[in-house]
């Protein structure tokens, strides 16, 4: 669902913009060779003060939402892994070069898509993995889930077991 939300938002945000531009694009060619339309547009912007702070307000309401949103999706994250005393911070796309290195390795042919939650200092993992034998979904499950927990605690020093969520094609 939170794919879904953030596909929304952001095809949302680029229609906005995209159409703010066309009908701004439009409307400026216009009244360029249009003298009845400088006149209405001149007497609306004079007369109608209201209503044009209105719109003004609403297009900065829209410009900072959308800003917001740029921030918020775009900040780094990191885990904390305290190493004796001390505690390093690792970025989350480190992270993702051993998955994808990982994936490749585990699955050669296939791509596999996935996400990546940090919560709490803890790592989740939410995978689409190709199809395979309902017998052989659960041994699987176990091999990705202790091969990353081992990758994870010999190559960054992080103790916890992984949370994995995984769900597999459906055979055709």
């Amino acid at each position: 669902m939170h794919f879904k939300l953030i596909r929304f938002f952001h095809l949302a945000s680029n229609f906005l913009i995209g159409l703010a531009f066309l009908c701004a694009g439009f409307f400026i060619a216009i009244l360029a060779w249009s003298h009845t339309l400088q006149h209405i547009t001149s007497e609306w912007i004079t007369q109608r003060s209201g209503s044009f702070f209105l719109f003004g307000f609403i297009c900065a309401l829209i410009g900072i939402a959308i800003l917001c949103y740029v921030f918020l999706s775009n900040k780094r994250r990191y885990i904390c892994i305290q190493v004796g005393p001390r505690g390093i911070l690792f970025d989350e796309n480190i992270i993702r070069q051993y998955l994808d290195s990982y994936w490749k390795h585990s699955f050669p042919n296939q791509e596999i898509p996935y996400s990546i939650t940090i919560k709490k200092n803890s790592i989740q993992i939410v995978a689409h993995l190709p199809s395979l034998p309902l017998e052989e979904q659960k041994n699987c499950l176990e091999k990705i889930e202790k091969d990353l927990s081992d990758l994870f605690q010999t190559t960054l020093g992080y103790p916890k077991s992984i949370f994995l969520a995984a769900s597999f094609e459906s055979p055709n």
